[in-house]
């Protein structure tokens, strides 16, 4: 019998390549139980060259078995481990498609810790916090983007469930159905990322079990 996927919100990218005014995209409706589609991006002052046509749709390659605890249902005790096998899928997902490995690097570590923990605290399960922080401006606050950049990419996916629907495979099975958030995922931009596994729901669960919350940071730099 095949399981629910855990519940997402929207993929995220911000991009720029010379400072400019943020312009942040309209909502779209998504019409697909449990997940929405939003993207918002920061443009340049010349304007960007068109999207390329989509592919096909494809069918995700099957997650490695060498990730270990890849079935792990996080608990306080394996945390670290399941950080470390959710990374470990991400990046079997891109060198399976000829894309290089994401690197973990502390600022966008510390933007998705902090996020995954506040979001089970405060009980909200949104890009947007409370008080109206974006992920832009999350990042923004720490080191990542500072030092006289010439061009930088930022994305953000988000996830929660619980008990089997919680494990690292689960959750990177469920991002890479979600075409949003497969995008950030494959994105060949991106070259470092962050990675956010806290314990608990961001709201009452419906799912037995223990529960976790994953906030995943993706960034691309150049000076």
């Amino acid at each position: 019998m095949r399981l629910p996927l855990p519940l997402l919100t929207a993929a995220l990218v911000a991009s720029i390549a010379t400072p400019g005014a943020a312009q942040a995209a309209a909502p779209l409706p998504s019409g697909l139980p449990c997940i929405d589609v939003v993207v918002a991006t920061v443009n340049c002052p010349t304007p960007p060259p068109g999207p390329a046509p989509a592919p096909a749709p494809a069918p995700a390659p099957e997650l490695a078995v060498s990730c270990p605890g890849r079935d792990l249902v996080p608990t306080r005790a394996n945390v670290r481990t399941v950080r470390k096998a959710t990374l470990c899928l991400l990046n079997e997902q891109r060198t399976s498609r000829g894309l290089r490995k994401l690197k973990s690097v502390a600022p966008l570590q510390a933007v998705a810790g902090a996020y995954a923990k506040r979001m089970v605290r405060e009980r909200f399960f949104e890009h947007t916090s409370p008080d109206g922080g974006t992920f832009l401006s999350r990042i923004k606050r720490t080191s990542y983007l500072r030092g006289g950049l010439k061009r930088w990419t930022v994305g953000e996916n988000l996830a929660w469930g619980s008990g089997e629907r919680a494990t690292p495979e689960r959750i990177v099975q469920a991002w890479m159905h979600s075409p949003p958030h497969k995008r950030n995922i494959v994105n060949r931009r991106f070259r470092e990322l962050g990675l956010g596994v806290a314990l608990g729901a961001p709201r009452a669960s419906a799912g037995s079990g223990a529960a976790a919350t994953y906030v995943n940071e993706f960034g691309m730099r150049r000076r």
